[in-house]
């Protein structure tokens, strides 16, 4: 899903303002759909910032695995 969920990223940015803020976050472990994608992002649109991240795992966290990442339009 990882170059889906690249084009739908891709297809947001150009609604979001100068200081606008994107939650990219999904119900997934994997890394290839989380960082991975997050990382891709940033090289292809310089515009964004990463500004935190987050994992959830469920044997750590006592609830279901996730991740989220806030990303900032900069220009």
């Amino acid at each position: 899903m990882q170059q889906l969920q690249i084009e739908i990223v891709d297809a947001l940015i150009p609604f979001l303002k100068r200081n606008g803020v994107l939650v990219y976050s999904t119900c997934s472990l994997e890394s290839e759909e989380n960082e991975n994608v997050v990382r891709r992002v940033l090289a292809k649109m310089p515009i964004l910032r990463l500004e935190a991240e987050r994992s959830s795992l469920p044997f750590h966290d006592d609830f279901d695995g996730a991740y989220a990442a806030r990303l900032t339009r900069t220009a």
